[in-house]
């Protein structure tokens, strides 16, 4: 009986590691994902940046400028939060015994 419930134990630990495996890995795929979108949210800033350089108006321009570099930093700041993520996702993942691809 004993023998029984330990296997039911140990059998309750693997589904639960497999469980946290894969909403690791899924957690690793979104914030890709997620950094794919600020990559494509950051090209258009950037181009915003350029197009701003041919504006007339000083002021405008200015405030503009203030407003995208902001916007820069923002993803930036963003980027590095979903990179700290996937790496604290990967230890934990290796540290569950999978190899980190």
């Amino acid at each position: 009986e004993k023998e029984k419930e330990k296997e039911k134990e140990k059998e309750k630990e693997k589904e639960k590691e497999k469980r946290e495996r894969e909403k690791l890995k899924k957690d690793i795929k979104n914030s890709y994902t997620q950094i794919g979108l600020l990559g494509v949210f950051e090209a258009k800033l950037s181009e915003s940046l350029v197009l701003l350089a041919k504006l007339e108006d000083k002021d405008s321009k200015h405030d503009l400028q203030r407003h995208l570099q902001k916007s820069l930093k923002i993803i930036e700041s963003m980027e590095k939060c979903h990179n700290d993520e996937i790496e604290k996702s990967w230890k934990k993942l290796e540290g569950l015994g999978v190899e980190r691809h």
